[in-house]
């Protein structure tokens, strides 16, 4: 799947591992986990809704978008690079990382 980034600052984090674990010491492993996973599929309906991963769509603030767990709290939020109405998670190849944020 192609991943985008919403900020050049996100995208410099999320491409090095030496950055992620920096500003995300506690679970950098489980997130390095979930962005292979996330370019190793084809489309987003091959992640799993099971945990690990436990992808799962978003409602209220973060309406339209996905997450995946990295941590007991901590998600991993993105959307899908086109914005469609009704579009199926299949047709989905194509995502935007928005954050890494607890919004418990």
């Amino acid at each position: 799947m192609t991943i985008l980034f919403k900020s050049s600052r996100t995208k410099k984090v999320l491409s090095n591992e030496r950055l992620i674990k920096k500003y995300h010491g506690a679970y950098a492993k489980s997130l390095m986990n979930r962005l292979v996973e996330l370019r190793a599929v084809s489309n987003l309906s091959l992640i799993s809704h099971e945990p690990p991963p436990r992808k799962h769509r978003l409602k209220g603030e973060f309406d339209g978008c996905w997450a995946v767990d990295v941590s007991r709290n901590h998600r991993l939020i993105f959307k899908p690079c086109v914005e469609q109405e009704g579009y199926k998670e299949g047709a989905i190849n194509c995502i935007v990382i928005l954050k890494i944020e607890d919004y418990h």
